[in-house]
């Protein structure tokens, strides 16, 4: 217990429209925070997808901005057909540049640190793409209190940006010469 608050994780699922209703029970979280009124203490929080963008941005103390990224989405902003990234580039049909460029929007270094050093730990399920045939290690789950996000909180967007890459349809992110993508298929 963390004084005599309970400690509670949270756990999300993933996809857009499930991703937008949960953006606002986070966003109520915090204001009931700010209150003093939250009966407990959040001490995890785990997602998945599209999510956990809205997961950082509750660690990383951006909250009043999700009611913005709620506003302003589009569903460009996720993505871009791209034939020449089919046949030339990963083997996807899009492009995840307008997503990348949507997180820096919301997602400044600034906020990635200081997710990293919240009292809240996001766990960020992706895929590692070099152990599809293994089901016991192909899911690999990134926690911002793990060492290498602590020591490297500038990758957390190439994270964020892995576990929303849908095989196939997204080129998988690379991060350290390994590539990762949305863990739905896992």
């Amino acid at each position: 217990m963390q004084g005599n608050k309970p400690r509670v994780a949270m756990v999300f699922g993933a996809g857009m429209g499930d991703g937008f209703f949960e953006a606002g029970f986070i966003f109520a979280q915090a204001e009931l925070e700010e209150e003093g009124s939250l009966p407990y203490a959040l001490t995890d929080v785990i997602c998945a997808s599209t999510v956990s963008y809205f997961g950082i941005m509750y660690a990383g103390g951006v909250i009043r901005r999700i009611a913005e990224v709620c506003e302003t989405f589009r569903p460009s902003d996720l993505s871009e057909f791209s034939l020449h990234q089919l046949l030339f580039g990963h083997g996807a049909l899009f492009s995840n540049k307008p997503l990348k460029k949507f997180a820096q929007r919301f997602l400044s270094p600034a906020v990635c640190r200081r997710a990293v050093a919240s009292p809240v730990n996001v766990h960020i399920a992706t895929v590692d793409d070099s152990q599809l045939g293994n089901p016991d290690t192909r899911v690999k789950v990134w926690r911002t209190h793990d060492p290498y996000l602590q020591s490297h909180p500038e990758k957390l967007p190439n994270v964020l940006s892995a576990a929303s890459d849908l095989q196939v349809l997204l080129p998988n992110e690379e991060i350290d010469g390994k590539f990762y993508s949305d863990c739905l298929f896992a």
